[in-house]
């Protein structure tokens, strides 16, 4: 009789965990196409409003915001928000635009008002005072001479500079319409109004493109590459190049004719942000959808590019997004497969890719098409928790039985249960030994070897493993199989037949055994949800987060030339096997180790396991995990591009209710109880991935841990000279040290002569 499949979930949920180009093979078959990540923000995460208006970057490398309820600061972890409240002449919160200055602040402006900030120090300007004709503030541009040019609803331009405003005169003769862009170029700048685009050169000589008169121009783009692009409000998007100028629509492809911004990444592409339709790609002169994009993705406002395949969109009602190239790609439902919650991965030596799933069958992969099999095509049970296979047959382990698929007939040809002589008809794995053996594990301390493809013989185990669940294979160089299992800790096959056993909870409080690893020393780690287990001369050594892991709950361990790639419940954790070495050895006590999650491509970054196997390495090297959506699947040459340098910088120190970001002789006087010193990396993919560690030399030389807290708090420190260092660690490695010097201030009963 077929159980429900919410019965058997219940039953399996100890083993499986559950919730607690490209690749061969594949010709034909549509992978996940997505190949960007999205990082978003809004009033639910820290941003005070969801209308974004306008991004910049400064030379420090903090992002700025333009909003509604004022002008933010992100350092990747932290918004500080510039308002009415905290900043002294600023009339309005609403800010429109924001721009890169070339002292390495940044210029904004309200709808009356500009702000300069540099270092933490703001300046603010009333325009309309200065010329009573300034409404509202419709464009802003710096140049790199310093001046900043703005335009006006009105259509006037002005450029303004050391607190003055000078009229562009020559522009009084253009009919020009409200002033909606500006952008600097080599010679000159560029103005999109209502009614066309103008060219203005540093003589403030003006002139009219006449292809684009009466056209009302939202966006301006400059590419070395393909020329000048120009979107408008209701006509679309123009490229004029080498003196030809060509219309693209929404018969081209373009999904609004409101092009609000545009972008050039570093690969040539023009990003496209639409009135209401959210992103498009151009490439190789063909609009393309951008598939990341969610349906409810509005009206883009500004489009900003960073490099290294990183881009921020600004939404009028969805907050921040950051757009970045990502290390992992994914097959999922929308894919074809049956099911986004897959168990078990493994490739058949004949290129076959078999992918089990939690209540939807096992699906394969075979000439670029996806079939799948369920109960209905004769499988023991729509859980498919394992699979593996020889010449003939590719044995399929489920809820109920061990299903044999018969390769020459392309069918399930027979299902193993207790009536075959099983003690359960749970199965959790199946192995493939170096003698071509294959090797079954399960429910009721269950290990059976497949005779002749027809016969399962039980190992003759002790009576007090009847309780053991059988889960992960593994053998090492001497040819002994290691069975992990839950809660029957770990039986050894020796070549000659006998089984040892070995139970970690007499050293851990360790159920769960899910894989093995024998290391280049011939020693055996096995991973667990206690973390890393060594087992050496007898007994067993824990490694987990305290020693540089992400995640101490592990799964498959899979090795690739000198790096181990270990699935965990955080997402899958790259550590280099020459580290594990040094931990052995005590050389060292905290490790690299890489963590790659949503933010590297992951539509989910649990990755599941309790099962053999639990993921594989390809015949084209690529590496698949299962996870709770889709398989994660990342070339490991692919992920050595990373060239990211990590800093550290320290942004305040506050007491008493007063903020100083100038650190030059900093003094704090007498009597200051509490003491706040501010840090940051500015990290904007993975900030929390980095650790903090700090010291005040002259009160200590110690370290302090600070964690993910990006404030050290001191209370009462003693009179005296002192220097406040921190440092930056990132997946193993540490940044260079930030300090400042401090002088905290006696009472006179405090000095040496009192």
């Amino acid at each position: 009789m077929k159980r429900s499949l919410s019965a058997i979930l219940f039953c399996l949920m100890p083993a499986l965990l559950l919730p607690h180009a490209l690749y061969a093979q594949l010709a034909g078959f549509n992978l996940d196409t997505r190949e960007y990540t999205l990082k978003t923000w809004d009033n639910t995460t820290g941003l005070p409003s969801n209308a974004v208006s306008s991004i910049a970057k400064d030379k420090t490398g903090y992002l700025w915001l333009a909003t509604e309820r004022g002008l933010v600061r992100f350092n990747g972890s932290n918004f500080y928000t510039f308002d009415t409240e905290n900043t002294p002449g600023l009339e309005t919160t609403l800010i429109y635009h924001v721009v890169k200055s070339p002292d390495g602040g940044i210029w904004a402006s309200t709808a009356q008002q500009v702000l300069r900030v540099v270092n933490g120090s703001v300046s603010i300007y009333n325009l309309h005072e200065k010329d009573s004709r300034i409404i509202w503030i419709t464009a802003l541009e710096m140049v790199d001479s310093g001046n900043l040019w703005i335009g006006t609803n009105s259509g006037d331009l002005f450029t303004f500079s050391e607190g003055n405003l000078i009229e562009i005169e020559s522009w009084r003769d253009v009919s020009s319409g409200s002033v909606q862009v500006i952008k600097k170029t080599e010679f000159g700048i560029l103005a999109g109004t209502s009614e066309g685009l103008f060219f203005v050169d540093f003589e403030n000589k003006v002139l009219e493109l006449d292809d684009f008169s009466g056209l009302y121009i939202r966006s301006v783009l400059e590419s070395s590459e393909t020329g000048l692009w120009v979107g408008t409000l209701n006509n679309g998007l123009y490229n004029y190049s080498n003196g030809d100028i060509h219309h693209f629509g929404t018969e081209d492809g373009l999904a609004d004719r409101f092009v609000n911004a545009l972008a050039e990444d570093e690969d040539g592409r023009i990003w496209i942000g639409l009135g209401s339709a959210g992103i498009q790609l151009l490439i190789n002169g063909e609009i393309t959808p951008f598939q990341e994009t969610s349906d409810e993705f509005d009206e883009v406002r500004y489009l900003y590019s960073t490099g290294k395949g990183s881009v921020w969109a600004s939404t009028s009602q969805f907050g921040l997004v950051h757009i970045r190239k990502g290390l992992i790609n994914n097959i999922t439902a929308r894919e074809g497969l049956s099911s986004n919650i897959i168990l078990g991965v493994y490739q058949h030596e004949n290129g076959d890719i078999w992918i089990g799933t939690a209540g939807a069958g096992v699906n394969r992969i075979s000439g670029g098409t996806i079939t799948t099999y369920t109960y209905e095509d004769g499988l023991g049970h729509d859980i498919v928790l394992g699979m593996n296979g020889n010449d003939e047959y590719v044995y399929l382990a489920t809820g109920i039985g061990l299903s044999r698929f018969n390769i020459s007939e392309g069918r399930i040809d027979r299902t193993f249960t207790e009536e075959d002589g099983m003690k359960s008809s749970t199965v959790f794995g199946v192995y493939r030994d170096s003698r071509d053996r294959m090797w079954v594990t399960g429910r009721n301390g269950a290990i059976y070897e497949i005779i002749d493809n027809e016969t399962l013989v039980a190992a003759d185990l002790p009576e007090n493993l009847n309780y053991a669940e059988f889960t992960a294979v593994f053998e090492d160089s001497a040819e002994n199989l290691w069975f992990g299992s839950v809660v029957g800790g770990i039986v050894v096959r020796s070549p000659d037949g006998t089984f040892r056993a070995y139970d970690p909870q007499n050293y851990y409080p360790v159920e769960t055994v899910l894989d093995f690893y024998e290391d280049e020393e011939g020693e055996i780690w096995m991973s667990t949800e206690y973390g890393l287990l060594l087992f050496r001369d007898g007994s067993f050594t824990r490694f987990g987060t305290e020693n540089g892991f992400y995640s101490n709950t592990m799964s498959r361990i899979i090795p690739y030339n000198d790096k181990l790639w270990i699935g965990s419940m955080e997402g899958i954790q790259k550590v280099y096997k020459q580290d594990l070495l040094k931990l052995k050895h005590g050389k060292t006590d905290r490790i690299s180790v890489r963590l790659f999650d949503r933010s590297d491509g992951m539509m989910n970054h649990e990755v599941n396991g309790g099962f053999y196997p639990s993921g594989w390495i390809m015949q084209d090297n690529t590496i698949w995990f299962p996870t709770m959506h889709g398989v994660a699947i990342l070339d490991p040459e692919r992920t050595e591009e990373e060239t990211a340098t990590l800093s550290v910088l320290i942004e305040s120190v506050s007491y008493g209710g007063m903020v100083f970001s100038d650190f030059d002789d900093l003094y704090i006087p007498a009597g200051v109880y509490n003491t706040e010193i501010s840090f940051t990396s500015l990290e904007f993919s993975k900030p929390q991935t980095i650790s903090y560690y700090f010291r005040l030399k002259g009160l200590s030389d110690e370290w302090q841990h600070a964690g993910s807290r990006h404030t050290a708090y001191f209370t009462s420190i003693p009179p005296g000279t002192y220097q406040f260092e921190v440092k930056a660690e990132q997946f193993g490695k540490m940044s260079e040290t930030a300090v400042i010097d401090l002088r905290v201030g006696a009472f006179l009963y405090q000095t040496t002569w009192f």
